[in-house]
């Protein structure tokens, strides 16, 4: 009972599929071997798509008393039905249930699945362990060679092995820290890039996916997401970056009061952070800096850019150097923590221009 095969007995499956139009109840009335068969199981769902009470009710009967593996094609499929149909009809659901909001019966289903998903796991990593090949990566070989007869299943794995790739390393800051801009992985095609990403964690997954492309929609989406924030993804990056050096400057400043001997203590602080802001100058930041620390004021920032072009640190006093050095270290510090591959060599050419 349960396995793979065509029926073959004197009634055709299309002749079943015509009583079932016409009464659905007859195919709890089937006998075990023609009503627990894949093929006539898969018709159902086709044919019966969009009666979701009754694909309920043969899903809990096959999956009470089928154990097989090809099963959890059909808990799939319901969920995917369940998903496209937010508001369904619920005539024929057992009359002393209360009708289930849609929303809340795809959380509980999906659960489902993912429980009868991870139990595949382990038979699949079982498998993997049992397996000769010498590189096999993620293991999706196994799958392809488990579940041969099922797309289904196949597409279901390979969304849940991408997936998974995608979020770790975090893919955003993967992409931010390899290209320049989006425009570059455009370039390459979207497609050409997935492939190739996929390809270094399992190469059968990235040739799965050459003829199953619509397996990618979320990363595309995703992808798309990435893109349309690319900019915002920068400037969040340096606003953070921005804050932590201004938090740790003023740490600076702090200490430095604290164990100066010097009499004129606001002159001294002056100094410091005028020192600070020639730093940032010198880094090729200091309108975004001083915005940070003190507020938006351009006409300021334009007075003390013309102040520093020539200002040369080799004539400040020991204290100035001091303070300089420092505070520059600080800043180069948390200029190393930025991991957008632009802004990093706009940071370099910046300070090359200075030296």
């Amino acid at each position: 009972m349960g396995e793979i095969i065509n029926i073959q007995f004197c009634k055709s499956k299309n002749e079943i599929i015509n009583k079932l139009r016409v009464n659905r109840e007859t195919f709890f009335e089937l006998d075990e071997k023609t009503k627990y068969d894949y093929a006539l199981i898969g018709d159902i769902f086709n044919e019966f798509r969009y009666d979701l009470a009754f694909l309920e009710r043969v899903l809990d009967d096959v999956t009470q008393n089928v154990k097989e593996d090809w099963t959890f094609e059909f808990n799939i499929r319901y969920l995917r039905l369940l998903e496209a149909q937010k508001q369904y009809n619920v005539r024929g659901y057992l009359v002393k249930d209360p009708v289930v909001p849609a929303e809340l019966k795809i959380k509980v289903f999906g659960m489902t699945v993912s429980a009868q998903a991870n139990i595949m796991m382990g038979k699949l990593k079982r498998a993997i362990e049992n397996t000769n090949a010498q590189s096999i990566g993620m293991g999706f070989i196994v799958i392809l060679e488990m579940f041969s007869y099922s797309d289904v299943i196949k597409d279901y794995y390979a969304e849940e092995f991408v997936r998974s790739i995608f979020q770790n390393p975090n893919i955003e800051s993967f992409l931010h820290q390899t290209y320049e801009s989006f425009e570059e992985i455009e370039k390459t095609g979207l497609m050409t890039f997935i492939i190739n990403y996929v390809a270094t964690r399992d190469e059968s997954l990235a040739y799965y996916f050459i003829n199953h492309a619509h397996v990618l929609g979320e990363i595309n989406y995703v992808l798309e997401c990435i893109k349309s924030n690319w900019e915002l993804y920068i400037r969040s990056e340096e606003s953070d970056i921005f804050t932590a050096i201004s938090n740790d400057i003023f740490m600076y400043v702090h200490e430095q009061k604290n164990n100066s001997l010097e009499p004129n203590m606001s002159v001294a602080v002056d100094r410091i952070w005028e020192a600070a802001y020639y730093a940032a100058y010198e880094l090729g930041n200091l309108e975004t800096f001083y915005e940070q620390v003190v507020g938006h004021d351009p006409v300021y920032v334009k007075r003390l850019g013309a102040k520093f072009e020539n200002l040369n640190v080799d004539n400040e006093s020991p204290e100035f150097k001091m303070h300089y050095k420092s505070i520059r270290g600080i800043i180069q510090s948390h200029f190393k923590q930025i991991t957008d591959l632009s802004y990093q060599l706009k940071v370099q050419r910046k300070d090359d221009t200075k030296h």
